[in-house]
């Protein structure tokens, strides 16, 4: 059991991607993912803005030995991945195999207005 969840950053032509894995977290990655690109920082530096993201993740679980991960691979997944595209400020929404089923621009995802919304 549990509610597994990844965030994908891409890092740059020919470079694998950072897998940001939640085991327990998955139905709160769109949030965590909002609230870090909110801060309007760091979006053009793969490096300081994949370290944003997953110091959002683990907030108040820094000290946890489980329950988080960082890979360059999806060790598991139960929601929809959410691709970071710091070259492009695109957030993209894709199946566990890389298929992209919509994007918007990092603008657009920090502005939505859903349930979502931080």
């Amino acid at each position: 059991m549990g509610d597994r969840g990844v965030i994908k950053v891409y890092q740059g032509k020919g470079r694998q991607p950072v897998c940001l894995y939640t085991h327990w977290c998955g139905d709160e990655i769109y949030g965590f993912l909002k609230r870090s690109l909110a801060r309007r920082e760091r979006w053009e530096d793969k490096a300081y803005l994949t370290r944003i993201i997953f110091c959002e993740m683990i907030k108040g679980h820094e000290d946890d030995t489980t329950g988080f991960g960082i890979s360059t691979y999806i060790p598991d997944n139960e929601h929809t991945v959410l691709g970071v595209n710091p070259d492009k400020k695109l957030v993209t929404f894709e199946d566990e195999y890389g298929k992209v089923k919509g994007s918007v621009t990092f603008e657009q995802f920090v502005n939505r207005k859903d349930k979502y919304s931080v």
